[in-house]
């Protein structure tokens, strides 16, 4: 046997108090057995935690999912005009370095 210490709701407790060693015994091996089955056998859905999940939760979870999403779609935007800047760049080097290319034949001709 293995003592181990544990909070429990004041309701619950007063429900403990009451029982002998082996009711609780057989009350948290009932309990445990039941967890463990549940835990197993069923694959949790998002209809599964619908009851358990406020409002307020999805509300928050929606807007920090859109939040990001805007986030990620601005560092997209940034990054594609950057490519676009830096090309143009590249090719206003490029045509200017050929325009000094003739120049330079032209005066040497």
């Amino acid at each position: 046997m293995k003592t181990i210490t544990i909070e429990v709701p004041e309701e619950l407790a007063a429900k403990l108090e009451v029982l002998d060693h082996s009711s609780m015994v057989q009350a948290l091996e009932r309990g445990l057995r039941i967890y463990e089955t549940e835990r197993v056998s069923t694959k949790k859905s998002l209809k599964d935690y619908l009851k358990y999940m406020q409002t307020d939760d999805i509300i928050g979870a929606t807007r920090r999912a859109k939040e990001e999403s805007q986030a990620l779609f601005e560092d997209q935007g940034i990054a594609m005009i950057a490519l676009l800047f830096s090309d143009m760049l590249s090719d206003i080097l490029r045509q200017s370095r050929k325009d000094t290319e003739h120049v330079s034949e032209a005066v040497e001709a």
